[in-house]
């Protein structure tokens, strides 16, 4: 136990600055405070309250290449900085080091709000964070030899790819090439997500429902989905036979329906932050089934993409960066503030509004829309009131971190 003993003759010392002691304290804050701000802002450009250009690229195009590779990499980043000092045992980059990772990040997206040629500025700018946090990464991972991470290791490092041909696209104003960068590492993040989520849900609910459960994994499943998913994203991104990528989206469909039913147990419903996980799982399936039938039933492959998007991708980070946000600053995983359940609660029915309703209801599409806007931006909102604070302090159980 650690005693604090104040000498009066010494002046008061301010409490510690702690944003930047580890890598989730930084880029989850950023995340949280981006994923309203930059919806507000496309909020008011898709509903046609101000007029915006964002120069070389399309509007749809700039709004998907900043919740890629502006949100999603920022939980990502926050997530591994955090993780793979876990993982390894050695420390991440922290103070100026992560400062500077977090300057690069924030760069460019002051860049792309700017729009025009500050574009080629902006995403040069995340290039430059992509690459530092890929080296963080690999070099730890390297010098422990955890050759198993290097799958992750790829992925983070084609994402620096993805950024890279963006540029080039932009350079060449080649239309289809930065069409196919943001879409290639859209699809990555969701490799990823498919990744990590065999690692942490299971792991996160046996250890959470409260009562003894071991789940039954399946190497064989977990290869078809991952496979599976790399070969439906490259017929996807290259746009070859619909008739294939509609069979391999039932591939999907049926595997990762089995996975889920291994990992479920009914306890789940009594924790938001584990059911909120768990969901974000199911939204990515049913995903896969909307796309197994598009072909038949033409459904928008931008209501597909948006189940995965924002069923998968935002349910995800939400509930990921609320889960380890508590655990690392050394509060109580299983006893989340009240207004958590909310923001998840909001976030589900913004996965309804923007893909469940516009198939219902398509005459009312544009509606549906700003509900879902509204619905995320509320939800991002609660997280950044709750939690922000938090990042700022010590951990409250006095270890490093």
């Amino acid at each position: 136990m650690t005693i604090n003993i104040h000498d009066p003759k010494q002046p008061e010392t301010p409490p510690e600055l702690s944003l930047f002691n580890l890598g989730f304290r930084p880029f989850f804050l950023m995340a949280g405070i981006f994923a309203v701000l930059s919806m507000v802002l496309w909020m008011l450009i898709y509903q046609g309250v101000i007029d915006y250009s964002a120069g070389q690229i399309t509007l749809f195009q700039w709004h998907a290449h900043e919740m890629i590779f502006g949100y999603a990499m920022a939980v990502i980043a926050g997530f591994l900085l955090t993780a793979v000092q876990n993982w390894t045992g050695q420390k991440m980059p922290a103070g100026r080091k992560l400062a500077l990772m977090v300057l690069f990040w924030v760069g460019a997206r002051v860049a792309f709000v700017v729009g025009g040629s500050a574009l080629q500025v902006g995403a040069l700018f995340n290039l430059c964070f992509m690459v530092l946090l890929a080296i963080s990464i690999s070099d730890k991972i390297v010098r422990v030899r955890q050759w198993r991470q290097a799958g992750i290791v790829a992925v983070i490092a084609l994402l620096a790819v993805g950024e890279l041909t963006f540029i080039i696209g932009l350079v060449e104003r080649d239309q289809l090439l930065i069409s196919r960068a943001i879409y290639g590492a859209f699809y990555l993040i969701m490799v990823l997500i498919l990744l990590m989520a065999r690692r942490v849900v299971p792991f996160f609910i046996e250890r959470g429902v409260g009562y003894p459960v071991t789940f039954r994994q399946s190497k064989l499943l977990d290869i078809a989905v991952v496979g599976g998913f790399l070969c439906y994203a490259i017929v996807t991104v290259l746009n070859v036979d619909y008739r294939i990528s509609a069979a391999l989206a039932l591939l999907l469909f049926v595997c990762q329906s089995a996975r889920l039913f291994n990992w479920y147990t009914a306890g789940i419903w009594k924790k938001p932050l584990l059911w909120s996980l768990y969901l974000s799982l199911v939204f990515i399936d049913l995903g896969f089934l909307l796309a197994a039938l598009a072909p038949w039933l033409k459904i928008s492959s931008y209501l597909i993409v948006h189940a995965f998007a924002v069923g998968g991708i935002g349910f995800i980070t939400l509930s990921m960066m609320s889960r380890v946000a508590l655990g690392h600053t050394g509060r109580d995983i299983h006893s989340a503030p009240g207004l958590v359940t909310l923001s998840v609660v909001l976030l589900a029915l913004c996965v309804l509004s923007r893909v469940a309703l516009p198939m219902i209801f398509p005459s009312s599409y544009v509606l549906w829309i700003g509900v879902s806007q509204l619905l995320w931006i509320v939800a991002f909102v609660i997280f950044s009131w709750i939690y922000g604070p938090m990042f700022f302090k010590p951990r409250v159980d006095g270890r490093a971190g």
